[in-house]
């Protein structure tokens, strides 16, 4: 790991739902054998190199971020419309497969005649 690079951190688990690593990507100040000191906004860390993780984002600035939130929302918005009617569609598949085939027998035990 290089000085520039972009490195996510490991972070501890308050339960089962908490990720291994913090999603927002720190970039690396300065290296020191394998102390590594990273930072983004408003926040720097320094630890072992067995903290860090590598990763291939190039850091986004808050505009970027927010733009790709934008784009998620409007997204979600439109699978959400698309979903509607794929279930429709697959209601009346199953509709069609369902009389399509013969339904069960049932029988009780003999045990019990």
């Amino acid at each position: 790991m290089n000085i520039g690079d972009y490195v996510l951190i490991r972070q501890q688990k308050h339960n089962k739902f908490t990720p291994n690593f913090d999603p927002k990507p720190l970039r690396i100040i300065t290296v020191k054998g394998t102390m590594i000191t990273a930072e983004r906004p408003g926040f720097a860390i320094t630890r072992n190199q067995s903290f860090f993780k590598p990763t291939k984002t190039t850091g986004l600035s808050s505009e970027d971020e927010e733009e790709m939130e934008d784009s998620d929302e409007h997204e979600e918005q439109r699978d959400i419309g698309d979903n509607e009617n794929n279930n429709n569609h697959n209601q009346d598949e199953q509709q069609n497969l369902e009389r399509q085939y013969p339904r069960r027998e049932r029988r009780r035990p003999n045990y019990y005649h």
